[in-house]
């Protein structure tokens, strides 16, 4: 497994997740629902409701070619981090081609 730092988006039934590329664009990386709780929902909701741009740690087992994270749980927010640390760069990416046995 994997982790990584993203900015999260409320969608409804889960959150987007975000990083930045090396021009500052956010990108898209997936959403993810597993890992998170009713409690962890409410205080991310009342966040992102208001001006704070929360950060949050990423499990993951892997990124695809087009940079979208395989079976992402949330781990926890990263009070200790800025939306300048979810960059692309973090991204672990691996070919399921070469997962999958001949």
């Amino acid at each position: 497994m994997r982790s990584l730092l993203v900015v999260p988006e409320n969608t409804g039934n889960a959150y987007q997740m975000a990083v930045f590329d090396d021009n500052g664009k956010r990108q898209e990386v997936g959403k993810v629902f597993s890992g998170t709780t009713s409690k962890l929902r409410k205080t991310l909701d009342a966040m992102l409701s208001g001006s704070e741009a929360p950060v949050a740690e990423i499990r993951y087992l892997y990124a695809t070619k087009d940079s979208i994270l395989f079976q992402p749980v949330f781990v926890r927010l990263r009070t200790d981090k800025s939306s300048g640390d979810c960059v692309l760069s973090q991204l672990e990416y691996t070919c399921r081609a070469e997962l999958i046995e001949p």
